[in-house]
């Protein structure tokens, strides 16, 4: 059994994800993974767009606080709907926490 057959058959026995597959083909055609688009996702810079220009540091700043991603090999994608409702619930908890502290206005 050369190489393509063992590869052939490895892929319909496997049970491999569509996405692994996909990635998989773009190898064997010569694309770059690294810089292809993971459909319905954003790369980091695009992120740092996407939430409004805001530094690398930052992102990584508000990831630590839970901001959600995922990895797909090394690298780390955002889902736009999942950063949406993130930035929603957290303003919404800074909005309520500051209705609720007393203000520290001078009497």
């Amino acid at each position: 059994m050369n190489k393509r057959e063992l590869l052939l058959k490895t892929a319909f026995e496997a049970d491999v994800p569509e996405e692994k597959l996909d990635m998989a083909l773009r190898v064997l055609m010569g694309r770059d993974v690294r810089k292809a688009e993971v459909a319905g996702y954003l790369s980091v810079n695009d992120t740092m767009k996407y939430i409004g220009n805001i530094s690398r540091v930052h992102l990584w700043h508000l990831r630590k606080k839970g901001l959600p991603c995922h990895n797909v090999g090394s690298r780390i994608i955002f889902k736009p709907t999942e950063v949406d409702e993130w930035i929603v619930a957290n303003s919404r908890r800074a909005s309520r926490q500051e209705l609720t502290q007393p203000s520290m206005s001078k009497q």
